[in-house]
């Protein structure tokens, strides 16, 4: 490990959802283009949904990134938005919020990286193998959203040393 490497801020990034549904599949390619750019210096992993599990490993990371797609009527998803850990679950619980399994983390591992919400705009959820062409000019905006909040976050590394 160079020293660059070791006072750079760990980082996992999450991409969500379910990739046979359509557009629901925008956070794992917006993972993909991620790693394939930035995978050398954070890690990336994808999930269908987020579970309680996941708390324990964001106690190892300085900074953790969801991506998700969300039906929005602005034509594009939300920017990087900074999230608040919170024990606060749904009725449903076996969809969890980023936030509750930040709060989760939280309370058991005392461990509280910061953490960025960044979803993607969507059309449809539909059981389908081809995302809209919506969803894909957002996907590319969400791309340059979080190249540029990784960019920051690594040029101010000296803070999470």
């Amino acid at each position: 490990m160079n020293e660059e490497q070791a006072n750079s801020p760990r980082i996992l990034l999450i991409g969500y959802g379910n990739p046979a549904r359509g557009d629901d599949k925008a956070g794992w390619l917006v993972a993909d283009r991620i790693e394939e750019r930035w995978g050398n210096r954070i890690d990336v992993l994808r999930f269908h949904q987020l579970d309680i599990v996941l708390a324990e490993q964001f106690a190892n990371y300085d900074v953790v990134v969801f991506v998700d797609a969300e039906t929005t009527d602005l034509g594009q998803g939300r920017p990087p938005t900074l999230l608040q850990p919170s024990l606060e679950l749904r009725e449903v619980t076996h969809i969890l919020e980023p936030a509750s399994v930040l709060g989760i983390c939280k309370a058991v591992y005392q461990a509280e990286p910061t953490a960025y919400l960044v979803t993607v705009s969507a059309e449809t959820f539909e059981f389908w193998e081809t995302i809209s062409a919506e969803t894909r000019r957002d996907i590319d905006r969400a791309v340059a959203d979080i190249d540029e909040l990784l960019d920051g976050l690594m040029n101010q590394s000296d803070s999470f040393s």
